[in-house]
């Protein structure tokens, strides 16, 4: 098996996170979210804790290290979820997915479960302290019928998603979605808080879905969705944005 591609470090924006999911068509009970919990715990190989709520409900996360910097969670009963920060390494990150998914799926109800799609959700994020939607509609915008609709300092809202067929395969599929959190009152006022512009890549496959084998399925998904955003999406989406923001800085300093 190919390795999983190193995401490139920019200047500006942050990788945050990767998120692994399989998705149900039917939800599981609250016996069988519990039975996964357990199995995850006591059979795999990453050694998860769970994390403790607020409320007296049972937790459904589990996580290893400080900062929950691998996280499985079951919050959704339609969905297995695996979070990995940045900072977790590629061989950690494989390990990861395959011990976790395989110790998941060895749950009765979770075996005979229609899936729905499988995916990988990359994660980047900047903060920029202005109006986020009228940079993103200079940034993206640029050169299309939208670009004039509105002045930059009447818009207040312009959260960007577009999804499209990978290589024409009309089961692998990639939705970028990216959105600011710049709000009415701040464009009013002209007091704005320093958040956090995000960009989310989901890269899907709804189709032939392993369940016999599904670490390797979910790894293989992982090293292909990394390798098409390196390929096609970090210059035209990514790179934009963290050159936007040096030349903003820039223009400040």
């Amino acid at each position: 098996m190919k390795d999983l591609a190193q995401i490139p470090n920019f200047e500006k924006i942050k990788f945050h996170s990767t998120g692994f999911r399989v998705r149900f068509v039917a939800p599981l009970d609250e016996e069988n979210c519990i039975e996964v919990l357990s199995n995850v715990m006591e059979k795999s190989s990453v050694k998860l804790e769970p994390v403790s709520t607020k409320d007296k409900k049972r937790p459904t996360d589990l996580a290893k290290g400080p900062g929950k910097r691998i996280l499985f969670t079951v919050k959704d009963p339609h969905e297995l979820m695996i979070r990995c920060l940045s900072e977790v390494s590629s061989a950690e990150i494989k390990e990861s997915i395959k011990s976790i998914f395989e110790a998941a799926f060895k749950v009765k109800r979770v075996q005979v479960s229609g899936i729905a799609w499988a995916d990988v959700v990359h994660i980047f994020d900047t903060k920029y302290l202005g109006n986020h939607h009228a940079l993103l509609s200079k940034l993206y915008h640029r050169g299309s019928l939208l670009e004039n609709v509105f002045s930059s300092k009447e818009i207040y809202s312009n959260d960007i998603m577009i999804g499209g067929l990978v290589s024409g395969a009309d089961s692998r599929r990639c939705v970028i979605s990216i959105k600011g959190a710049t709000s009415l009152r701040e464009i009013k006022s002209g007091d704005y808080d320093n958040d956090e512009i995000d960009i989310f890549i989901y890269y899907a496959e709804t189709k032939d879905i392993s369940r016999s084998d599904i670490g390797n399925f979910m790894a293989t998904l992982a090293i292909d969705a990394r390798e098409y955003i390196i390929s096609n999406l970090l210059d035209k989406v990514v790179k934009p944005l963290d050159l936007k923001m040096t030349e903003l800085e820039g223009a400040e300093s």
